[in-house]
């Protein structure tokens, strides 16, 4: 850098550089706050159209959280409706009881016997 020495270079690099940040400076943005300031600091005026030409757009765009675990473009399920007669049950591994297929067939058996 010139023919300067280590430490010069950096006291010159440190010459450069903004204040330093303080706790303070923290708290005086809040966290909603926060894509405002970025603009502002690229040349964004409050009011102003987004863009070079500032013909872009005025309103913010809204943004929607994604449920927890969804990917982009990812729909989240409806939750199917309890079971008559209580909540629904999730099987886990290892249980004894009857899975749906095995309900529905036992159904289908009744009806047929009570057609015969």
């Amino acid at each position: 850098s010139r023919g300067l020495s280590e430490e010069d270079a950096i006291k010159e690099d440190l010459k450069k550089c903004g204040e330093e940040t303080k706790l303070d400076d923290y708290e005086d943005m809040p966290i909603t706050e926060f894509g405002k300031a970025l603009m502002r600091g690229m040349g964004w005026k409050d009011g102003e159209a987004l863009g070079g030409s500032r013909k872009g757009i005025l309103e913010p765009v809204e943004v929607k959280a994604q449920p927890d675990m969804l990917g982009l473009g990812a729909v989240p399920k409806e939750k199917s409706p309890p079971r008559e007669g209580g909540r629904r049950r999730v099987a886990k591994p290892g249980d004894k009881g009857k899975d749906h297929r095995e309900e529905a067939k036992d159904k289908i058996r009744k009806e047929a016997q009570e057609r015969l």
